[in-house]
């Protein structure tokens, strides 16, 4: 602080100087010198030169410690100082690189276009086609306006065959494209060539990354077992080396045994990857965030949500750039809704508004909000949300994505939850919507499996088996069945028998205890009493050790006839946290200060006591201590 308080005084000219003398110590220093310092000196006497070297040199050496974020500093001001298109576009590269590792996707996509835009083809053809391949591999990243297949046809055709390895980048780029656009003989042609380019001129990540288009390629012409075997082939190869290509093999295999339902080893695969990237400085970049969202996920769908949470979760010590950290908190949410968290509806859809720029963000959004319709004020409001949200998905990756089995399972159960209190207009647009959603769903499943169009995987098929069992249920709740018969008891019973059985086989253990709770609800209903009991008394004690919400709502209506009006005090499921809020509500305190009694935010306790209202159907809090009297729940 003193040095700046002098140095603000000091007159421009002998500023100058000082500079100049500190340049020229650091500069016949080296060992005691560092570049950015170098690069700060240099650019305060004039010498553009050497400040732009040493600031090159600063960003390679933050990116050579795992300092992404400190690296696009120093590469962006090198591009403040250079004019020469040529090296313009190899800072550029460079720039984007750490941009993306550091996760801040967009201004990588950004400095891309930015830099093709200063290349031209007819003087830089080498150059402009570096940038079009990299910037077609940013855009198939996001969601963002491009024609990534027109940008690497481009950039193959301003090469010469000759160009290894440069051609290689590029035509490595160029198969990537054309896998998403399943052009597998195309894609298959030049994997030919990269390899003998690639072996000629020695590069063995080239050689690798073709292993896994390969291997993916495969899949892509038939999805099967053997699909495994390739992909655990290429982890082998290149798995514990540099090589960050390890990480998009291990994602592979992990995406590969989760269709196939081996959720254990799934889970195994995106944690290896997940430390790979750890290793690798590589967290935040493509891939390695994926890594981190798939592992949380699969966590979460084999009752591991200690395990999900810590995955998901943002380290207060590590700033979450965008998209990324909005990936993160939208994969979160479906612990907290089967925890019983009634998210506020503008939370979804500001997370939901990230979804144009990754869509991945919007349909992690898209599965709770059709949870929270039975429970939310909002509902009109996610409807609105989930309907924009399925439009986005199809348009930004099929109109027959495999979601929308799980998305119009999810809203034919509310439906039948809601159809016989919710007012009109909102029941009949919430019964057309699951009638829509359900066609689509059918149209899905119609579909013959072909390379644009894969067979539903293990979760598919359990999600399915839910859609039909919700899509029984709720033509008994509005009165109508197939070609006009009334839906059959022993039917309703049969289809979540087989929900029960498609989640269990494919390893989900939230959805088949909330199946089971449904089984049991089926059961009562057809005066199987000592069946439902059964069935309820197992999914009770699973549901009670995740503490999952919604199937114990599910099962207080089952069992409340056996547990007599009584016992109402333990059918709202509050959590303990909730109690104790409830407690204190109840003694008339603000939240200020319950929060400063529980030690949690102001904000924090406004969420519980709109989750204490909606589970006790109070309108305010005063009814809300009224009904907790009355029901035995205050301590």
């Amino acid at each position: 602080m003193l040095g700046e308080a002098v140095a603000a005084d000091v007159l421009p000219g002998l500023r100058r100087r000082l500079h100049r003398a500190y340049l020229a110590a650091l500069t016949g220093n080296q060992e005691h010198s560092s570049p950015a310092e170098i690069a700060r000196h240099a650019a305060a006497v004039g010498d553009v030169a050497t400040a732009c070297a040493a600031t090159l040199a600063a960003g390679d050496a933050a990116m050579a410690v795992g300092g992404p974020r400190d690296a696009v500093r120093h590469f962006e001001r090198a591009l403040a100082w250079v004019e020469d298109p040529a090296s313009r576009a190899a800072i550029a590269l460079r720039a984007a690189t750490a941009a993306s590792t550091a996760g801040a996707r967009v201004r990588a996509v950004e400095l891309l276009r930015e830099a093709v835009a200063a290349t031209p083809a007819a003087e830089f053809p080498g150059e402009r086609a570096e940038l079009l391949a990299q910037l077609a591999l940013g855009l198939r990243i996001l969601d963002l306006p491009g024609d990534p297949f027109g940008l690497t046809s481009e950039a193959v055709a301003l090469l010469p065959d000759t160009a290894a390895p440069r051609r290689v980048r590029v035509l490595l780029a160029h198969i990537q494209i054309l896998l998403d656009r399943r052009a597998l003989d195309d894609a298959s042609d030049l994997c030919d060539e990269v390899v003998a380019l690639a072996q000629e001129a020695g590069l063995a990540t080239a050689l690798a990354e073709v292993r896994l288009h390969r291997a993916h390629l495969q899949e892509l012409r038939g999805t099967s077992w053997d699909d495994v075997a390739r992909m655990q082939a290429v982890v082998d190869h290149v798995e514990g080396g540099e090589d960050p290509v390890q990480i998009r093999a291990l994602l592979r295999l992990g995406s590969l045994l989760q269709h196939h339902g081996r959720l254990t080893e799934s889970l195994d695969a995106y944690e290896r990857a997940l430390r790979a990237a750890s290793r690798l400085d590589q967290e935040w970049a493509p891939y390695g965030l994926e890594s981190r969202v798939y592992a949380g996920s699969v966590a979460h769908q084999l009752g591991r949500w200690a395990q999900a949470q810590a995955h998901l979760a943002v380290r207060a010590d590590q700033p979450a750039p965008q998209p990324g950290a909005a990936l993160l908190e939208s994969a979160r949410l479906q612990l907290r809704v089967d925890r019983g968290e009634i998210v506020p509806f503008a939370e979804l859809a500001e997370l939901a508004r990230w979804g144009e720029i990754d869509t991945l963000v919007a349909a992690y959004v898209m599965y709770p909000a059709g949870e929270l319709l039975g429970v939310s004020p909002d509902r009109d409001a996610l409807l609105d949300l989930i309907d924009r949200i399925i439009e986005l998905i199809s348009a930004s990756w099929s109109p027959g994505f495999q979601g929308i089995l799980r998305i119009a399972a999810v809203v034919c159960g509310q439906a039948a939850d809601l159809a016989p209190r919710a007012a009109e207009p909102t029941r009949s647009r919430l019964l057309q919507l699951a009638d829509a959603y359900a066609a689509r769903a059918d149209a899905r499943l119609a579909l013959p499996a072909s390379t644009s169009s894969p067979a539903p995987g293990a979760e598919s098929l359990a999600w399915a088996a839910r859609l039909a069992a919700e899509r029984l249920r709720l033509a008994r709740v509005v009165g109508s069945g197939v070609d006009g018969e009334p839906v059959g008891r022993e039917e309703l019973v049969a289809a979540w028998e087989a929900a029960v059985a498609a989640y269990e086989r494919y390893g989900h253990v939230p959805e088949t205890i909330r199946a089971r709770a449904r089984l049991a609800e089926a059961l009562a209903l057809v005066g199987r009493g000592s069946d439902a009991n059964q069935v309820a008394a197992r999914a009770r004690a699973d549901a009670e050790l995740l503490g999952l919400t919604p199937a114990l709502t599910i099962l207080d209506a089952v069992l409340a006839p056996e547990r007599g009006a009584g016992s109402a005090a333990g059918e709202h499921h509050l959590t303990a946290r909730e109690r104790e809020v409830l407690d204190l509500v109840a003694l008339g305190r603000t939240n200020g200060q319950i929060g400063r009694e529980l030690f949690i935010t102001t904000k924090t306790v406004s969420v519980h006591v709109s989750n204490v209202l909606a589970k006790l159907g109070a309108a305010n809090r005063a009814e809300a201590a009224a009904i907790a009297r009355r029901q035995g729940l205050l301590d």
